[in-house]
């Protein structure tokens, strides 16, 4: 589980893995620059932490919990790609399918959990207590598109490196398509470096506002040098995300302004991250607050991964620099510059470990030691990333300082115009130049030679994604973000609508019973656009096909019987003996054999019971000739008995061959493999000194030895556990 405080809350570096190389991923990966695959295309990851929430295995479910408004969550409209809830660590494959159908609808795709944390082992809970322990729900969950892979480390000690590494290697046995993303400190007092060889791609997740909040104000400089450093220990060529905060550290502390929630994710962008997640929306975090603040916070988070996610080819685009030839803030002696700002942060810092962090940069930059100092390359106070794209140039820009800096830039050629992509505002150029003034901390992403307008936020009211619907169905878009919009509807790619009515009637009939994509693309006056895609199921109503003129049947066992072991399943049918028909024999909707035969009408099959869980289960036959099928189903219990593990008994002390004094001895008695309660029963030469029943697998009796005959003597003991087993031990000892 990923938290926020040393004490009560993890997380501060996350680490994800993904394939070791660039090749063709089908589900999830990274190219050679770093950058998420996702079936294949490069995107700029955009995720969010969750915890709490039920599961269950009705798609329907997670659509209200996760994206309907009104829901628990709320997510709809909101551009994000990548989603985890690490609290449905231990969800089974069924209702983590209806969550990845769900996901998948929307354009996510899942982290599932199974990790370590702190000094605990990821086997914490024990061997079963994670998902993802078991080969067969991994292998399970790779076959979904939507399963990115896995969380499997959460701030854990340095110790649990060799661990990490083969859990991660054991998965990626098991799904090699798979990430595996993990979680630890760093940046400020631990080496990030250490764990690159137990993952391919390394995250930080700085949280600057712990606290009240000094007179100087949160030090937000620390989401920068976090991530730099971080940027400098990954292996190159590598991603790095940053997770970004979205929760009140400490209850005397607040939560980010929208400002400083950009200024975080420019910051980020700037230092080379590759993607942004927010901790977290859930429980534990966001919505630990009132009502009124989670629906403002998740308004602002819209709002920023919004215009985001419309930067997105400027985000993939390689960094292209030396397009921004001037910055007046920038540092004459990038090490006196850099050594300035670090005395800076030392005299603003909260914490001491991050004190330490300044002053050992300070000693290594005056030593000639530049490896401690990634910002070093292009030292400025207003620190930028510049992207070009189709000749329109982007500069990602914040001010590292919590104090006022003016700013001339200069462009590599004569400027047309420049604008601010969040606020839209225009700034005067003078040739090749423009200025502006950066407050504390504050962010820009200028928009150069290019229209700064984002695109449109646009979504579906009616239907929900994944509907199941029929008939005429009324179809209701939404738009946001301009005016006198124009609405296309298109269905699979086909136009069925194009007018300045949001609502249309569309008539289902006119498409096949299957799965099918509807997109809405809206243009507003000023023709910028947006589009928004969802899938729903089409299912009219057909004539009914003819009723076979034969029938299917078991004939044995007998409905209701009890079955266990190697059960013999015996079918027939009335059609016609010497014509080919197929017997197609499932339990619970899963085929377990199907043969076609000629001549034959009765087939007998062997079914294996103790692949199943106990209970009740359904038989299904079908038979199919000419065209045709018959149906039967018969319902039976399954009652196998459960596998125990060998039952034990040993002493734990005294040690074998012991000399005992005349006083008080413990015996120490233990067992393994016991199914409940067990009875231990101590003997000494024969005679019974104790009988004990526990829950648990050790029992102790104390011992006076001082009425002991000297010489040698026999301890017996014999446990008897819930099952009815016994086990014995014997130990000699000598008074």
């Amino acid at each position: 589980m990923h938290r926020c405080t040393r004490s009560l809350l993890i997380g501060c570096l996350l680490v994800a893995t993904l394939a070791a190389t660039s090749q063709a991923q089908t589900r999830a990966g990274f190219d050679a620059s770093g950058h998420l695959l996702m079936h294949g295309t490069p995107r700029f990851a955009l995720g969010v932490y969750d915890s709490g929430l039920s599961y269950s295995n009705d798609p329907a479910y997670w659509e209200q919990t996760l994206f309907t408004a009104g829901g628990a969550r709320e997510l709809g409209g909101i551009p994000l790609n990548m989603y985890l809830n690490y609290w449905l660590g231990a969800m089974p494959i069924t209702a983590t399918n209806a969550l990845l159908d769900t996901l998948q609808n929307h354009g996510l795709m899942y982290l599932q959990t199974g990790n370590c944390f702190a000094s605990g082992s990821w086997l914490r809970y024990g061997a079963t207590g994670f998902s993802i322990s078991s080969q067969t729900y991994v292998q399970q969950f790779a076959l979904h598109p939507a399963a990115a892979g896995y969380y499997i480390m959460d701030e854990c000690d340095d110790s649990l490196i060799p661990e990490t590494q083969q859990h991660y290697q054991q998965l990626k046995l098991w799904d090699p398509q798979g990430i595996s993303m993990a979680t630890n400190v760093a940046a400020a007092y631990r080496d990030p470096s250490l764990w690159t060889g137990a993952a391919d791609l390394l995250a930080i997740d700085p949280y600057p506002m712990y606290g009240a909040e000094p007179s100087q104000g949160y030090p937000h400089f620390i989401v920068a040098d976090f991530t730099a450093r971080l940027r400098a220990a990954a292996v190159p060529g590598r991603p790095t995300w940053s997770v970004l905060q979205f929760f009140k550290f400490t209850s005397d502390s607040r939560l980010p302004t929208p400002a400083e929630m950009r200024a975080h994710a420019v910051m980020s962008i700037v230092e080379g991250a590759q993607g942004l997640w927010w901790w977290e929306v859930g429980t534990n975090g966001l919505r630990s607050l009132d009502a009124t603040t989670v629906s403002t916070w998740m308004g602002y988070l819209k709002t920023l991964t919004s215009e985001l996610a419309g930067l997105e080819p400027a985000l993939l685009a390689a960094s292209a620099d030396a397009a921004l030839v001037g910055n007046s803030t920038r540092f004459a002696d990038p090490i006196a510059g850099r050594i300035a700002q670090l005395q800076h942060n030392i005299a603003v810092e909260i914490l001491y470990s991050r004190v330490q962090a300044d002053q050992a940069e300070i000693a290594a930059l005056q030593a000639g030691d530049t490896s401690k100092s990634p910002l070093l390359p292009g030292a400025a106070n207003v620190r930028t990333r510049t992207k070009t794209v189709n000749g329109v140039g982007y500069v990602f820009a914040y001010n590292y300082t919590n104090l006022q800096q003016p700013v001339t830039f200069t462009w590599q050629s004569a400027l047309a115009s420049v604008k601010e992509s969040g606020s839209g505002q225009s700034y005067a150029v003078n040739g090749a130049s423009w200025s502006d003034t950066f407050g504390p901390y504050e962010s820009r992403i200028y928009v150069v030679n290019g229209s700064a307008t984002p695109p449109l936020a646009v979504s579906f009211t009616n239907p929900a994604s994944g509907a199941t619907i029929s008939g005429t169905t009324t179809v209701t878009m939404a738009a946001n973000g301009g005016s006198g919009y124009t609405y296309n509807l298109a269905v699979d790619g086909t136009n069925v609508y194009t007018g300045t009515n949001a609502t249309v009637g569309w008539n289902t009939t006119s498409a096949t019973n299957a799965q099918h994509t509807l997109t809405a693309t809206v243009t507003d006056a000023t023709n910028n656009t947006g589009t928004a895609s969802i899938t729903v199921t089409v299912s009219n109503a057909t004539a009914p096909p003819p009723s076979p003129s034969f029938t299917a049947s078991f004939t044995y066992p007998a409905p209701g019987a009890t079955v266990n072991g190697a059960q013999s399943v015996g079918m027939s049918t009335t059609a016609d003996w010497a014509t080919t028909k197929t017997f197609t024999l499932s339990v619970d909707g899963t085929v377990l054999t199907s043969q076609t035969l000629a001549p034959a009408s009765t087939l007998w099959y062997t079914w294996d019971t103790t692949t199943l869980t106990n209970g009740a289960h359904t038989l299904q036959l079908a038979v199919t000739m000419n065209g045709q099928t018959a149906t039967a189903t018969l319902p039976v219990n399954v009652s196998n008995a459960p596998v125990l593990s060998a039952l034990t008994a040993s002493f734990t002390s005294p040690p074998a061959g012991a000399t005992l004094k005349v006083n008080s001895t413990t015996v120490g008695m233990a067992s393994t493999g016991a199914s409940g309660s067990s009875t231990f029963k101590l003997s000494i030469d024969g005679t019974v000194v104790s009988t004990q029943t526990v829950r648990g697998s050790t029992a102790s009796y104390t011992w006076n030895t001082k009425s002991l005959a000297k010489g040698p003597h026999t301890l017996s003991l014999t446990v008897t556990d819930g099952a009815g087993r016994t086990a014995t031990a014997t130990r000699a000892v000598t008074r």
